[in-house]
């Protein structure tokens, strides 16, 4: 399946990036002019340190964007630090890695990783991306899970860049991947209930109730019957009993304090995976974002909220900024699904030719395609 070579470059601007960047990196991995880096005398390297590979590696990051040559130029040997340390940055941020600026394990094995072995990679995720199904005409969102991104395309056939780019937290490794699909998003749910899991409830939530009684009411939580009728959030062993059995669930109230924020983006599939606000906003800051049960947090959720508003009649982000608000529950249905394509391809481009070597976080990349 998948969609032909020239209707998905017409439909993704990504892709048609990641082609042209493709066709540079292969012209790098002919160039035997582009040094390699040898091991330093001392690991790690930080900013104001000697250094005696100071020619390879401002070589290496000239040839590779990260350091303009201008700059290179004015590089004093035997010193790491100004320009090349801001070249290291760069190149630490495009290979999901801490930009702290310091040379260590991790950042001399990407440096030292041959070009045609990133050729290789950029291929890989090509291929990844032909095998994902049809997308219909008209905006998408694109979550690219290894990266931590969600992109929001209006779908025009002359767009350059995305609509909307937001950092997102994704399911944690081994445990609670988020999967590959291709749900429609069809409502948007504005101070939601959050309907615990049950194996959230088993495994994390029933040890707490044990130890406080009063946990559920801390946690501005309730227990409900199947057919969705409140019980309170009074921990009782008779209580206890039926979360066990499964005859009573939990759910979180709406507010402040709901771990789904204050939107939910309704994606419907068998996974129950959805796309949410979230009240904790400090996770987005680190480089690697696998936090989540499997479910997608987004920072900037208000923004994708007001571009899916866009086709309600009479709906503008003053709208959304009054749903938002509260404080009471408001569901919207979208006037047309928009597809939501979550993928795991582990190489991107941006229109300007930077390219992004992203950790294989499930380690899916070598052993299948994208995970469809």
């Amino acid at each position: 399946m998948g969609l032909p070579l020239d209707t998905l470059a017409l439909r993704r601007p990504d892709y048609r990036n990641l082609l042209h960047a493709l066709a540079r990196y292969r012209q790098l991995a002919a160039d035997t002019t582009i040094p390699t880096v040898p091991l330093p005398d001392h690991l790690p390297v930080k900013p104001g340190d000697s250094l005696d590979i100071v020619p390879e590696l401002r070589d290496r990051l000239a040839a590779l964007g990260d350091l303009d040559r201008a700059d290179a130029a004015g590089i004093a040997h035997g010193v790491y630090a100004g320009p090349l340390v801001d070249a290291i940055r760069r190149f630490q941020r495009r290979h999901g890695l801490d930009d702290d600026g310091v040379i260590g394990r991790a950042t001399l094995l990407a440096l030292q990783t041959p070009i045609a072995t990133r050729v290789a990679q950029m291929e890989r995720a090509l291929a990844a991306l032909r095998q994902e199904p049809p997308v219909p005409s008209g905006p998408f969102v694109v979550v690219n899970v290894p990266a931590f991104h969600l992109f929001a395309y209006d779908g025009n056939p002359d767009d350059t860049t995305p609509a909307l780019d937001s950092r997102v937290i994704v399911g944690q490794a081994v445990k609670r991947e988020t999967p590959s699909m291709m749900p429609q998003l069809r409502l948007l749910d504005f101070w939601p209930y959050w309907d615990v899991p049950r194996s959230i409830v088993v495994n994390e939530m029933l040890p707490s109730m044990l130890r406080d009684s009063l946990y559920l009411r801390r946690e501005n939580m309730e227990m409900v019957t199947p057919s969705g009728s409140a019980v309170g959030d009074s921990v009782t062993a008779g209580a206890l009993d039926s979360l066990r059995a499964g005859t009573l669930r939990v759910r979180q109230r709406p507010g402040p304090t709901n771990a789904l924020g204050f939107v939910k983006f309704v994606i419907p599939n068998d996974s129950n995976v959805y796309l949410h606000d979230t009240p904790d906003k400090s996770l987005f800051a680190r480089p690697r974002r696998d936090f989540s049960h499997g479910c997608i947090r987004v920072e900037q959720a208000r923004a994708l909220a007001i571009w899916a508003s866009r086709g309600l009649a009479s709906w503008t982000a003053d709208s959304v900024d009054a749903a938002l608000a509260g404080p009471g529950s408001r569901r919207v249905a979208l006037p047309r699904p928009i597809p939501v394509i979550i993928e795991y391809v582990t190489v991107m481009a941006s229109q300007d030719g930077t390219v992004w070597f992203l950790p294989d976080i499930y380690e899916r990349a070598a052993h299948s395609l994208n995970g469809w």
